[in-house]
């Protein structure tokens, strides 16, 4: 493949997991993965996916970059992501369904 298409394919494929990540954290309050099986398999399959993450958009950067600003671009890169994500779509406890369900019952009870 050309170099500029596994490096767009790459960043996309951040970008996924990224913003993967970001609705995971608010998925890690369901009642489900309280327990502790379901949790580490889902911190291990998301810590490998994410190591994969920074290989291949190493490896993309590497193709049309020095070696050095490859590697710090990686981590820019998914570090962006991250902070877009993060501001896309906020872990706050007034935002999440966990913290509005006793509201909302509550708010019926006293009507």
């Amino acid at each position: 493949m050309e170099p500029i298409t596994d490096l767009v394919l790459s960043i996309v494929m951040a970008g996924a997991l990224v913003s993967l990540y970001a609705i995971l954290r608010i998925a890690f309050r369901a009642p489900i993965l309280n327990s502790d099986i379901p949790a580490y398999i889902a911190a291990l399959m998301f810590t490998f996916a994410f190591a994969a993450s920074l290989f291949y958009v190493a490896m993309g950067l590497n193709s049309v970059l020095p070696g050095g600003v490859a590697f710090f671009g990686t981590f820019a890169v998914h570090g962006a992501f991250i902070w877009l994500f993060q501001k896309l779509i906020p872990l706050q406890a007034q935002t999440t369904i966990m913290a509005r369900a006793p509201r909302v019952a509550s708010s019926r009870a006293t009507a």
